[in-house]
């Protein structure tokens, strides 16, 4: 049996992730029980609490530890000895948040204490990315398995690739992700005003919450301050089938952030057809490889200037979406899903 262990089961990222390993398991008649500290409502049924983890956990419990954020959930399995596997999903640095989030910026500090002890106590981790996996290396981690997170396959129900797009609005920015200091969310709206002023129309669509107030408030006064008020346009949560109608009606995928562990929205961009612009940062080069035009820093000259280039160059356009089509192939979900049964099946 894997016991699966997280702080927080949600419909987010890692919550749709350890799901998607979930499922694959249970179809490879693999038994999974699930161990939450914090367990959203549409999750209580299913998924038993920290406490039921403590008390039941044996050293020859195979337990795979969904690693994201700090939690007591790390503290427990640092104290109680099981064979543990760490999935690493990845810390953002904490100097981001010094300026807007302190306490958070104090909570990460401690997230990265909980990794780094946690190294001499698994038997294995798994990375989602090679970014990822270094960082695990000089933490002194070992059998390291470099497997992608498992995420929707809604954004490869055709071939996109063979059909072409159909954009309703050739200017249309889109992002997605959190609104937060190192996704640099005031550099796309930054670069959003220079191409209005500089190049033609555009409009910015940002899909994602905001979990640092100070910072969404400041990202709010320069919208405004700017007068982008009627061509950006924040959504906080979308369900599936509206996030791949928003996939599909824009014309590029742009992304100013300076830290990713791995960045699903990429794969999701090139999988539904959508050019990607993107800053080189962390592991955005092992995500989009040559299937996106990576700008090397986060200045908002430089994306505007990218994207203008991209608007006016059809091939380039082209040449993008087939890489982006094939780049997406790689990261799969039924890919991702048998690595993660193959991996885990060893332990058992």
């Amino acid at each position: 049996m894997i016991k699966h262990a997280l702080a927080t089961i949600e419909r987010g990222a890692v919550g749709n992730h350890a799901v998607g390993i979930n499922k694959a398991l249970s179809d490879a008649n693999i038994e999974t029980v699930t161990f939450a500290e914090t367990i959203r409502p549409e999750f209580r049924s299913t998924v038993k609490s920290m406490e039921d983890l403590s008390s039941d956990l044996q050293p020859d419990d195979v337990v795979l530890y969904q690693f994201a954020n700090p939690s007591p959930m790390a503290d427990l399995l640092f104290h109680r000895p099981c064979r543990l596997i760490v999935n690493y999903h990845n810390i953002t640095p904490a100097h981001y948040f010094s300026r807007w989030f302190p306490s958070t910026s104090a909570a990460i500090s401690r997230a990265r204490t909980q990794l780094a002890r946690l190294a001499p106590l698994s038997s294995g981790a798994i990375a989602v990315s090679e970014f990822n996996a270094a960082e695990l290396v000089a933490l002194g981690y070992r059998n390291i398995e470099i497997i992608p997170p498992i995420f929707s396959e809604a954004f490869y129900g055709h071939d996109k690739k063979e059909e072409g797009r159909q954009t309703s609005d050739s200017s249309a920015w889109l992002f997605v992700g959190r609104i937060a200091p190192h996704k640099n969310i005031h550099i796309l709206i930054q670069s959003l005003d220079i191409y209005r002023r500089h190049y033609g129309e555009a409009k910015l669509t940002i899909v994602g919450s905001c979990d640092t107030p100070l910072y969404g408030k400041a990202v709010a006064e320069l919208i405004q301050e700017r007068n982008l008020e009627d061509v950006v346009t924040l959504i906080e949560h979308v369900d599936m089938e509206d996030l791949v109608d928003l996939y599909d009606s824009s014309s590029v995928f742009v992304s100013a952030s300076e830290h990713e562990g791995f960045c699903v929205p990429l794969v999701e961009a090139m999988a539904s057809g959508l050019p990607v612009v993107a800053v080189d940062a962390a592991a955005v080069g092992d995500t989009a490889g040559s299937a996106a035009v990576l700008v090397p820093r986060p200045r908002a000259s430089l994306i505007a200037d990218a994207i203008a280039v991209l608007a006016n160059d059809e091939g380039k356009i082209r040449e993008l979406q087939t890489r982006g089509y094939v780049r997406s192939r790689r990261f799969a979900p039924l890919t991702s899903s048998g690595k993660y049964v193959d991996y885990l099946s060893e332990w058992i």
